[in-house]
């Protein structure tokens, strides 16, 4: 650690000629009036001026350099506080804003180009395994006779904006990252409206504040180890926006410049999953208002925890937002509301029959499992240790589904923009997670993230393993259906529901929407129902079937078995039943529908009690010579 500070005298600055305001270096405009503080500051960690400035400042800008350790990681942050402790951003750098590994900084200011009459106390200084030099800070006092030689902050902050824009997008591009930067609901922010959001201190964000398209890989995220094998035990991806024909999860909200995203995500989990548990697409909205102003936490828009926010949904439910909306609070805006806001009479009140389990245990394997259930709350941080650094990202959302990435994909990172991963890339092998972010839909992808992360940026997972109860809605209302007609029925994320008819299979549907697709097995694969893709069901003992049942697998009756048919057997995709010598088939008050009957020669066909032989219409009923056929009661039609 080096740490030096020398705090000389205050001069003027002898410049006759100003110059012109130059927004893409940050350089705070030159006049004569401005003044130089000789500061000769080396330090590589966190540190804190007092400054004794003899008046207020509309100007601010620092002289110096700053070096980052390494391409992949380190940031360097200084901001300015008046005397309210109210902080405006100088100077910020990170590996993505670096044209090289040193950048000289030259009366550089960022949010202290233009300033309200600031009174300044101190300047705060963030280091992360970088080296930051100050040689001189430079000022323009209030009592300044000189006219503003420089555009109002709002231009300013434009001006910046479309140049750290520019900036990322070069360096994303030419280092092959896979997303893209512009204009989201938190690129506009101050330094001081994102900490409203974020935290104070405000987390690196690595330019998450500007993420527009792509896959956002987290700063610290691992990319050192690359996956040795091309193969996965589980599917490529899986996505709860189109999950059995439909997208579950609700609406994106925007969550304003308040620390709720623990709350949102928390609402946003029990949203996705009533839907679910009922198998019916509610999309409630329910209020987040309500929990900020009713948990009982010190203040509302603190920071907290998404296993409280379950807490108080498992202890006293949750009404909807048209009960109690909530208040999109805007900078600067005061904290209003209590929990007297709510309405008197509830609509609708969703609880949940026991609160969220919290698991710190995270591989990949362990939250793609949990992801096939339901979708769940996450916490993820950009620190790879236990004690986060002041400057450690810590955030909440809802993650929706997850992708693979294998040599040969490509990532759409733009408008007809993509990136093809190659062999040698280090996304090779890697999950991108795909999160339902609380920040607006005009932030990502319609208020969606794609991350690469590593299993030590995420923090803890929360998720619903319980029963939803309602005002309106008990488990009766669980619909049991099977929208595509295969056979397997799909009743949402509890236990099969005990109103279930006794031939509805015990194995959920994997994905009612496509018939030739089943069950789904603890990988994310779904049963393939071709009956040609599957093994065939031998028949070796005599055999009863007397409930309902779909039949996906062909049917070979042998060794002098006989089947007896006393229900309905539906038979999927022209299912063949072959029934070889000295076997038998016998359709005893049943009906077999869409069958391709194959008797060989030897071999009995009965039909009895009003039993039915429906062929499939493709296929012609025909017996043998040598076998025999005989129908007491019933018919084949």
């Amino acid at each position: 650690m080096i740490k030096k500070i020398i705090l000389l005298a205050v001069l003027a600055i002898p410049t006759v000629v100003p110059a012109q305001y130059k927004a893409k270096s940050f350089v705070m405009p030159n006049c004569k009036d401005n003044k130089v503080l000789a500061v000769g500051l080396e330090t590589t960690r966190d540190t804190t001026i007092t400054l004794n400035l003899p008046e207020s400042i509309k100007a601010l800008s620092l002289s110096g350099t700053a070096t980052l350790n390494d391409w992949d990681k380190g940031h360097v942050r200084i901001t300015l506080l008046n005397e309210n402790d109210y902080e405006y951003l100088v100077y910020e750098l990170y590996p993505l804003l670096a044209d090289s590994l040193v950048s000289t900084l030259n009366h550089t200011a960022l949010e202290t180009s233009c300033l309200d009459n600031a009174n300044p106390r101190k300047l705060k200084i963030s280091v992360k395994d970088a080296t930051l030099v100050i040689d001189s800070l430079h000022y323009r006092g209030t009592s300044s006779s000189g006219k503003m030689l420089y555009p109002r902050f709002e231009e300013i902050q434009k001006e910046q904006q479309t140049y750290i824009i520019e900036k990322l997008n070069e360096h994303l591009e030419s280092r092959q990252i896979p997303w893209r930067a512009g204009e989201t609901s938190l690129s506009w922010l101050t330094y001081e409206e994102k900490k409203s959001i974020f935290g104070d201190p405000l987390p690196d964000l690595g330019g998450y504040e500007y993420y527009k398209s792509g896959v956002f890989v987290m700063p610290d995220a691992d990319l050192s180890t690359r996956s040795t094998t091309t193969t996965s035990p589980f599917v490529t991806e899986f996505d709860w926006r189109n999950r059995h024909g439909k997208n579950w999860m609700t609406p994106v909200k925007n969550q304003g410049w308040c620390q709720s995203c623990w709350i949102f995500a928390a609402v946003g989990t029990v949203e996705a999953y009533t839907n679910l548990y009922y198998n019916r697409l509610l999309n409630y909205n329910l209020s987040e208002q309500e929990i900020m102003h009713c948990i009982g936490y010190p203040t509302p828009c603190n920071p907290g925890y998404c296993v409280d926010a379950y807490s108080y949904i498992y202890n006293h439910g949750v009404v909807t937002e048209n009960c109690m909306p909530y208040y999109v609070r805007q900078p600067g805006d005061p904290i209003v509301g209590s929990c007297d806001d709510k309405c008197d009479v509830p609509a609708e009140i969703v609880s949940i029959s026991q609160n969220a389990i919290t698991n710190y245990s995270i591989t990949d394997s362990i939250l793609k499992k949990r992801l096939f259930r339901a979708p769940f709350s996450i916490s993820i941080s950009n620190a790879l240790d236990d004690t986060l650094h002041p400057n450690s990202y810590a955030h909440a959302l809802v993650l929706t589904g997850y992708r693979n990435l294998q040599a040969g994909d490509s990532i759409c990172v733009g408008d007809l923009q993509f990136q093809h991963i190659t062999p040698s890339s280090p996304y090779v092998g890697k999950t991108i997670w795909i999160c339902k972010e609380s920040i607006g839909e005009e932030f990502g992808e319609n208020g969606y993230v794609n991350f690469i992360l590593s299993n030590s940026n995420v923090m803890r997972y929360n998720y619903l393993n319980c029963g939803i109860q309602s005002m309106i809605y008990t488990n009766d209302s669980i619909r049991v259906t099977d929208d595509d007609g295969d056979g397997y029925y799909f009743w949402g994320v509890g236990p099969k529901p005990v109103s279930c008819p006794s031939w509805v299979p015990d194995e959920p549907d994997g994905d009612d929407s496509d018939y030739t697709k089943g069950p789904m097995d603890e990988y994310g694969w779904l049963r393939d129902l071709n009956p040609n893709s599957n093994d065939t069901l031998y028949i070796d003992t005599d055999t009863i079937w007397n409930t309902y049942r779909y039949q996906h697998r062909h049917v070979c009756i042998r060794n002098n078995a006989k089947l007896t048919v006393c229900d309905t057997v539906k038979c999927y995709r022209d299912v063949s039943f072959t029934i070889r010598p000295n076997s038998t088939l016998l359709v005893n008050g049943g009906t077999m529908e869409d069958a391709d009957v194959k008797a060989q020669t030897g071999s009995n066909v009965k039909i009895q009690s009003n039993g039915r032989i429906i062929p499939c219409t493709n296929k012609n009923f025909s017996i043998p010579l040598g076998a025999k056929m005989n129908i007491s009661s019933g018919r084949i039609k």
